[in-house]
């Protein structure tokens, strides 16, 4: 008689193997089958990198721009242009009222005579372009309903003229302000530019952005 476990030979009276203690007529147990390995895990296919490596933001400001609204009236924007467009943000009186009171406020606190106060607070709306170049160009078009943009890819022309800011013409009595025309797909804009904003550094931004389609 031979153990069924290990083959060592068994005494007749024998109740388990004395090589491996297997019990006598026992079937020892089959080893564990080895289990293949779990395939791995499906990843999610990964986006290909955007080959745009900068947001859009602004390049280039034309402030206080005035164009005409009616028979008597105007209204003043500014112009601020992206790598892709050009964003007409209105310039309101509440917006105005808001900066001369801040710069009211400011000029006091720094203890300002009052013809600096005075000053500080007729020329506040003419320094609120500045307040855009902290925000995106959707936050822009997003603060006034009457902002409006238009993608350089859809102006045709761009033309700049020298007023007599500054020389009095005696025959017309009066002077002549800078002038921008900006020619789209769609419309002709007409502007008179203001205080900051003149017709050579206005044909400078536009030059850098639409090429030879300034004149």
């Amino acid at each position: 008689m031979f153990c069924t476990s290990c083959g060592s030979p068994l005494p007749a009276n024998a109740a388990f193997c004395g090589t491996c203690g297997q019990a006598r007529g026992a079937i020892a147990a089959p080893a564990p089958a080895m289990q293949p390995p779990a395939p791995p895990m499906a990843q999610p296919p990964t986006a290909p990198a955007s080959p745009f490596t900068s947001e859009e933001r602004i390049v280039g400001v034309i402030p206080n721009a005035s164009k005409k609204s009616g028979f008597f009236k105007s209204e003043t924007w500014n112009l601020l242009f992206t790598q892709r467009r050009m964003i007409a943000a209105l310039i309101t009186e509440q917006m105005v009222k808001a900066e001369a009171s801040r710069a009211t406020q400011e000029a006091q606190a720094q203890g300002a005579g009052v013809l600096k106060r005075l000053w500080s607070t007729a020329t506040a709306g003419t320094t609120l372009y500045k307040r855009y170049l902290s925000m995106s160009p959707d936050q822009i078009l997003a603060e006034n309903r009457e902002n409006f943009c238009v993608e350089l890819a859809q102006i045709v022309s761009a033309k700049t003229s020298t007023g007599s800011i500054g020389v009095f013409d005696e025959q017309a009595n009066r002077t002549y302000p800078d002038l921008l025309t900006i020619r789209t797909t769609g419309e002709k804009l007409e502007f008179q530019l203001g205080s900051g904003s003149n017709a050579r550094e206005a044909a400078r931004i536009l030059r850098a952005l639409l090429g030879d389609r300034v004149r």
